[in-house]
């Protein structure tokens, strides 16, 4: 019996040192504890009054535990691993519109993505059609993120 309650209260306090601790690994392990402590309960030769007592106290303990430990992180508001502020003013890989419409050539096969060439400057290009070979011509059509969307270019016989 004393090995079950031993056992709850040390998930619970693993639990509660979860939230300032980074991982995942002590929640999973204080977890664990306080699942074999209310098994361990559940074994003994108390009646069946008791042990549901002991579940309920057990599953209300953790839930008290964690709100507690979310109301001292918001209160201590402590520097911490987790970001306290929205991301203002930060934008996304974006491609260069200004290439839309140029020619370049294939430096990688583009199966779908690779790189082209431009002008003499390397980017990273997406070929939403076809597979395309080391050294085919291209022509921008857009882009997505950080890539190029390209296709391949057939040069007009005159």
């Amino acid at each position: 019996m004393w090995i079950s309650l031993i056992l709850t209260l040390l998930g619970l306090a693993l639990i509660f040192i979860e939230f300032f601790v980074p991982g995942g690994i002590i929640a999973i392990v204080g977890g664990l504890c306080v699942v074999f402590g209310i098994t361990a309960f559940s074994l003994t030769s108390v009646s069946l009054l008791y042990k549901l007592i002991f579940f309920v106290s057990a599953c209300g303990l953790t839930l008290g535990v964690c709100s507690f430990a979310l109301f001292l992180i918001k209160r201590l508001r402590k520097p911490s691993l987790y970001l306290n502020r929205d991301q203002g003013g930060f934008t996304a890989a974006s491609f260069e519109s200004e290439l839309i419409g140029l020619q370049g050539i294939a430096l990688s096969d583009l199966k779908p993505s690779g790189h082209i060439e431009i002008g003499g400057k390397r980017y990273q290009a997406l070929s939403e059609r076809l597979y395309l070979e080391k050294g085919t011509p291209v022509i921008v059509e857009g882009g997505r993120g950080a890539y190029l969307i390209v296709r391949t270019f057939q040069k007009e016989n005159s």
